[in-house]
């Protein structure tokens, strides 16, 4: 059967291929007939090219000389690489030279006049992405009166920290633009155009010269032909590490992302961690279901509102406006926590505001593990007992009244040190928890008993992979700090966990599996607010303390009424507490611990303390507040009933079931006989 002529392919628009090879021949012609004109020959480099300027200096010389910039190998074969094919004597001397940013540069004007010419041209122009910057640039905090309010959002996306205060635009903070000496970022140029600054000069530099009876070399172009190649690497390096554009570092962005996949791997199964399998909580599926339920909600609570309350414009002392975090002009500008300054009583700035290199949304994601895992750790304390029902409306209230409230911005602003939320996160998850224990009242005594210790090993092992990111993203940078962050995370966890099995050798005779994994837990959490701010050997000290007073406050606190299942109160709280008190003995930043000056330490010590109270008392109170009124329209605690039922009673199905038999039950005599079974 012939092909039919309606499948034929029809070319909407036909372009010429580029002549390539005709273009390159022209110009060894080219080059080849310039040297039989004219009796010089000079190979030149240049530095920061404008080609607008290098077209005028051709026509200005067009009548005596002519200027090449082509391919490198192309003007190679046309002079010749070697005495065989070299176009004239010595010509292929020049052929060497012709590597990185060079040209060549042919003439009949006398030498001193060529280098005159060289010497004395240089034609000033806005720097340009990857050039190396000759002052340093800093813009001060204060009105920029320079740039109109329309600009506002252009200069954030510029990454400078601006706001409008009543129509001007403000610099919250003193920012610098650029560094003598290190390459100029995208947005860095763009700043300097706007500011009006010229920071390249276009200059041209004679490497060596040629003529039928002599030949010779200049240093001055020699020097700048191998310091182009030392900027080149610089360049390679800055845009690896800050990109081309778009306001975020490749490598920031990259580094960032790996620290929130690592700290969201905690979050699938609810995340207080591997002790869920400490204790038999029953039903099972119940506990599994708070968990993930109350990570996952919280989150989105977050973006949809609790991110700007904690980290946007001020509205309250202690909240900021409550705002989505999903929108493009929002997730696409430069992250900026917190957004609302705070000066000391004599107008100096107590804390800075910190602008990493990266956009919103990479931070708006990054806060997010943190409210995931924390209401997580809420639920360790209720486990086995507390409603669904009453838990789906706690969430979104805890995640606004308390969550939100916790002293993020208040803390930041005091000077307080709290590396990657020893107090915001934990200390505030262990009181709340237990609050919340007390409220809902103790689990059934018959429920109270062992564990699968074997997956809860598993599990341990999963939590510190996750700690690794949880400690180390928090610098926002891949920096120094983030390096010693987990540095000290793995070496305080480790010296806790040697503590509570030499522990559990000298008061029980043996060591404990359970022991160990309390103590990595401890250690990790006592090192969080501490974790990028002392020494290795502090560290050290840290994992030591972290051992010692949780575990004794933990059986101290047997006599107590309150159930707090997974022991959240002593494992994060207590931890919490004694991680950020010593970190204002030991820390070695800025600020400066106990250790390192008595009198300003002695201040950071009490402003520790001063913190902590205030977290602990505000969730207390907040809790408390919460539930009462959670408790006035839904039961805190699910009935008698529905516990000695189990899942079935709960979710319709079993935690280990043959779903082939069908799990979908009402409940009845038959179903409570299930559950006992």
């Amino acid at each position: 059967m012939p092909k039919s002529k309606r499948n034929r392919p029809v070319t909407l628009s036909k372009t010429k291929k580029k002549p390539g090879l005709e273009r390159k021949g022209k110009v060894v012609t080219d080059i080849k007939d310039a040297v039989e004109h004219y009796a010089n020959a000079y190979v030149f480099t240049y530095d920061n090219m404008r080609n607008q300027k290098l077209k005028d200096l051709r026509e200005q010389l067009k009548s005596s000389s002519r200027i090449f910039l082509a391919g490198k190998k192309v003007m190679q074969i046309a002079l010749g690489r070697s005495p065989a094919d070299e176009a004239k004597t010595g010509l292929h001397k020049l052929s060497k030279f012709l590597q990185g940013d060079t040209g060549l540069f042919f003439t009949n004007l006398p030498r001193d006049d060529v280098e005159r010419l060289f010497r004395e041209f240089e034609e000033h122009d806005f720097a340009r992405t990857g050039s190396i910057a000759t002052e340093t640039v800093e813009l001060k905090e204060g009105p920029l009166e320079q740039f109109t309010h329309e600009m506002e959002p252009f200069l954030r996306k510029q990454g400078l920290p601006v706001r409008l205060n009543k129509g001007a635009v403000e610099l919250v903070a003193d920012h610098i633009v650029c560094e003598e000496g290190k390459p100029i970022s995208p947005e860095a140029a763009q700043t300097l155009r706007l500011l009006g600054m010229q920071m390249a000069t276009f200059r041209l530099y004679l490497v060596c010269r040629w003529s039928s009876d002599d030949f010779e070399t200049y240093k001055e172009g020699l020097a700048q032909l191998r310091a182009g190649w030392h900027i080149y690497a610089a360049n390679m390096l800055h845009l690896l590490s800050n990109g081309v554009g778009g306001g975020a570092g490749v490598a920031e962005q990259g580094r960032q992302c790996l620290a929130d996949a690592l700290r969201h791997a905690r979050r699938p199964s609810g995340l207080p961690g591997p002790r869920p399998l400490l204790r038999r909580c029953r039903p099972p599926q119940l506990g599994a279901h708070l968990r993930i339920h109350g990570a996952l909600r919280h989150g989105r609570h977050h973006a949809l509102w609790a991110h700007n309350m904690a980290f946007g414009r001020r509205l309250l002392p202690f909240v900021g406006r409550p705002a989505p975090a999903l929108a493009q002009d929002y997730m696409l500008t430069q992250a900026l926590l917190p957004s609302t300054l705070h000066l000391r009583s004599y107008g100096e700035v107590e804390t800075a505001a910190v602008a990493p290199l990266y956009p919103s949304a990479s931070m708006v994601f990054f806060q997010w593990a943190f409210a995931g895992v924390t209401v997580g750790l809420v639920a360790g304390a209720v486990l086995g007992r507390m409603s669904v029902k009453a838990w789906m409306a706690f969430v979104p209230l805890w995640t606004t009244l308390s969550y939100t409230h916790l002293g993020r911005r208040l803390l930041f602003h005091w000077g307080v040190m709290d590396y990657s939320g020893g107090y915001v996160v934990h200390l505030a998850a262990g009181v709340s928890g237990y609050t919340a224990a007390y409220w809902v009242g103790p689990r059934r005594k018959e429920e109270a008993g062992g564990g699968n210790l074997v997956v809860m090993v598993a599990g341990a092992g999963i939590l510190w992979m996750g700690w690794t990111g949880f400690n180390g993203g928090d610098p926002f940078s891949a920096n120094t700090d983030s390096s010693v962050a987990v540095l000290n995370t793995h070496i305080c966890a480790l010296t806790s966990i040697l503590a509570w099995i030499c522990c559990d050798v000298a008061v029980r005779g043996r060591p404990s599996v359970v022991g160990a994994v309390q103590g990595m837990i401890t250690g990790l959490v006592c090192i969080t607010p501490a974790a990028g701010l002392v020494q290795g050997w502090a560290a050290l000290l840290m994992g030591v303390a972290s051992e010692t007073l949780p575990c004794y406050t933990m059986n101290a606190a047997m006599s107590l009424k309150v159930d707090d299942t997974l022991g959240i109160l002593h494992t994060h709280a207590v931890s919490g507490v004694l991680g950020g008190v010593l970190t204002g003995v030991f820390a070695t930043c800025s600020f400066r611990g106990l250790i390192y000056g008595v009198r300003a330490g002695g201040v950071q010590v009490l402003k520790q303390v001063a913190a902590a109270l205030f977290v602990a008392a505000w969730n207390v109170v907040a809790t408390s507040i919460i539930l009462v009124v959670v408790r006035a329209f839904v039961p805190l605690r699910m009935t008698e009933e529905e516990l000695l039922a189990g899942d079935i009673a709960i979710h319709g199905e079993q935690a280990y079931t043959n779903f082939s038999s069908g799990t979908n039950c009402s409940l009845s005599h038959e179903t409570i006989e299930v559950g006992n079974s």
